[in-house]
């Protein structure tokens, strides 16, 4: 116990210097958990307290990571990050950099990983680390859905041998929200190739997919109490459309039009700005304005009813 005692004091003394620093360096993310194959994107925050402004990113080595997993192994680098990009940071504000680290680091083994950054910083001499290691998960999630399917041959390119890739439809679950992901992999479905959110998702009612005669994944799945998403995903993981459905009479649904498309039947379409395409004001014409009531000259049919027109009871017309 007093073993214990003592290292949690070193580490609160460790922090205590660290935020006592003239820099300080602390390392975050958007979210904690990610699927395997996803992005990973590091926030690294920077507050300036040295009283005087700071210039970085003119060095390739001014932001480094350190990246373990949850048996303290080092993640091997597989490549250099780029890191480039030039800023000045004002005494007493704090700066953001968002990096992705997977292209320099491989995180796609299921686990805990721990993440730390160090910064160098050239006026005033020093290179500091973020005291307090950022933590977060990769999953695999649950599979809702499969296919593997042939990758078209492109244009202009030789004839190779013929590619086979898998496409699975995955439900995350978050803290406070569950999310829908697609995961574009290699047949064995060892290598991810993509992995991407396509949003929030209600669990309760399944998701629908269906591949195309094109290779294009199409994705209908409950995103709210009565909306809808339509999503279609190339066979390199691409997210090229994306449109919202209400209710409506009907639950949407996918199926095959005469044409051989998959469409989406049912419901009714909404405009939203998370349409990809953006919104096309030109696909959506605004309704014709109301007319405007017909005038002209009196007609027999308008003569008649005046002359029909009753007068008020106890005036006599003057003779």
């Amino acid at each position: 116990m007093k073993f214990l005692m003592r290292l949690l004091t070193a580490a609160l003394v460790l922090v205590a210097e660290a935020w006592a620093q003239p820099v300080r360096i602390e390392v975050d993310a958007p979210q904690a958990v990610f699927l395997s194959g996803e992005t990973v994107q590091l926030l690294v925050r920077i507050k300036n307290a040295s009283g005087r402004r700071l210039h970085f990113g003119d060095d390739p080595e001014w932001l480094r990571f350190s990246l373990s997993t949850q048996d303290r192994k080092q993640v091997p680098k597989l490549r250099a990050l780029d890191v480039s990009s030039e800023f000045d940071l004002e005494p007493g504000f704090e700066g953001i950099r968002k990096v992705e680290v997977t292209p320099a680091y491989d995180l796609n083994a299921t686990g805990f990983y721990t993440a730390t950054a160090t910064v160098r910083v050239r006026e005033l001499g020093v290179e500091l680390t973020s005291p307090v290691p950022f933590r977060f998960e990769v999953v695999r999630g649950l599979r809702l859905w499969e296919a593997e399917f042939g990758v078209p041959p492109r244009a202009g390119e030789a004839a190779a041998a013929p590619e086979t890739r898998r496409f699975a439809i995955i439900q995350l679950r978050m803290a406070d929200q569950i999310r829908l992901y697609y995961r574009l992999a290699d047949a064995s479905d060892q290598n991810p190739i993509r992995a991407v959110s396509l949003g929030t998702y209600v669990a309760f009612a399944a998701p629908e997919a269906q591949m195309d005669r094109y290779s294009n994944l199409h994705v209908l799945y409950q995103s709210y109490r009565r909306s809808f998403t339509h999503c279609i995903v190339t066979a390199d993981g691409e997210l090229i459309g994306r449109a919202t459905y209400d209710f409506g009479n009907s639950r949407p649904i996918l199926k095959l039009d005469e044409r051989d498309r998959v469409v989406v039947s049912g419901g009714l379409r909404l405009v939203s700005t998370n349409d990809l395409p953006p919104y096309d004001p030109r696909m959506f014409p605004k309704p014709p304005p109301p007319q405007a009531p017909v005038t002209g000259p009196p007609t027999k049919d308008d003569e008649k009813k005046a002359s029909t027109k009753k007068e008020p009871v106890g005036i006599k017309p003057k003779k």
